[in-house]
This record gives structure tokens, C-alpha cells and sequence, in this order.
């Protein structure tokens, strides 16, 4: 598991993302939240996953890039709205997942 360096947080999150970043890097997260997730399980896929599921033991967390975290599932759909607009602006809308790859390879 690695997060993005440009991670799209929701705005009652952004005061608190090291210290949230911190505490799922030591598996204990106590609130919950909802990550958008880039998998590369075969297909690559852009995913809205609750902290509750993955936190747990048995979640795969290799080849997963967290792109975003929200407080709710509203805000991450927002956040989701925000992504798609930016790769629009891009020029790279017909594929979200390259465009958040390519953002990681920016320096």
C-alpha cells in the first residue's frame, strides 16, 4: 500500500491527513473513512473502499495506490467529481487511472 503524493483529501480531512496517513500506515485507524483506491488487480480500477473493510486482515494491500480519503461516502464522491475534472483538463479523461499514474511520475 502506498499513498499518492498528490492525495486528493476532502476538506474536513485536510487539517488532520499526516496524522490520519500515520495512523492506517500502523493499522489503527479508529474513525471511519472512505479511500478512493487505485487496484491493479488485472484491470486497473479507480475504487471507493470504506476504512472498515480495509483495515481489515485478510484485504489485499499490495498494488494499491490510495489516491484520496473522505470522512463520508458524499465527499468521496466529490472527490471522485474533482479527479474527473482534472484528468478533463488534462486532456487524459478516457482514462482516470493513467492519469493519476502519470501525476505520480510528475516531479
Amino acid at each position: 500500500m502506498r499513498f499518492a503524493r498528490y492525495l486528493y483529501v476532502s476538506a474536513e480531512l485536510k487539517k488532520k491527513e499526516k496524522k490520519i496517513v500515520s495512523r492506517i500506515r500502523e493499522g489503527k485507524l479508529t474513525r471511519p473513512l472512505y479511500f478512493l483506491v487505485l487496484t491493479d488487480y488485472g484491470t486497473r480500477r479507480l475504487e471507493i473502499v470504506s476504512s472498515l473493510e480495509f483495515m481489515q486482515y485478510r484485504c489485499p494491500k499490495d498494488n494499491i495506490l490510495i489516491a484520496g480519503m473522505a470522512g463520508n461516502y458524499d465527499d468521496a464522491l466529490e472527490l471522485v467529481r474533482i479527479i474527473l475534472q482534472d484528468a478533463y483538463e488534462s486532456k487524459m479523461e478516457d482514462d482516470i487511472c493513467a492519469f493519476l499514474e502519470n501525476r505520480e511520475r510528475e516531479k
